[in-house]
């Protein structure tokens, strides 16, 4: 895959996880044009982006580099600690998955000043 794209697709990713009015809008039903869930958020991370691949790259700066895999550990132990089907009123409220926000911001931040 295209680094370029391959990058983008994850600065999506986190944008969706990092993005508490996103979730609310599009995990409820408020918007008739987007649909998400916390089960495809999740999804995406552990396996539509071959993430552990990506940490690999050697394109990625070093600070991206371990924003990123603080973000991937963060997504691995929500998703290690919940039941198997994620419903949006478990996981909007869920102090664990504030956890997940937060590395996703965080890696954003890194992410788009690197560029």
């Amino acid at each position: 895959m295209d680094f370029t794209v391959w990058r983008q697709n994850v600065l999506g990713a986190a944008h969706r996880a990092a993005d508490r009015t996103y979730q609310e809008r599009v995990w409820f039903g408020h918007d008739l044009l987007q649909r998400d869930s916390p089960d495809d958020l999740i999804c995406t991370f552990m396996d539509d982006l071959v993430f552990e691949k990506f940490l690999l790259d050697p394109q990625l700066s070093l600070s991206e580099r371990e924003a990123a895999a603080r973000l991937y550990k963060a997504v691995e132990e929500y998703a290690d600690s919940t039941p198997q089907v994620l419903t949006p009123a478990d996981v909007i409220d869920d102090p664990q998955f504030e956890r997940v926000r937060i590395a996703a911001r965080e890696f954003l931040k890194i992410a788009e000043s690197v560029g």
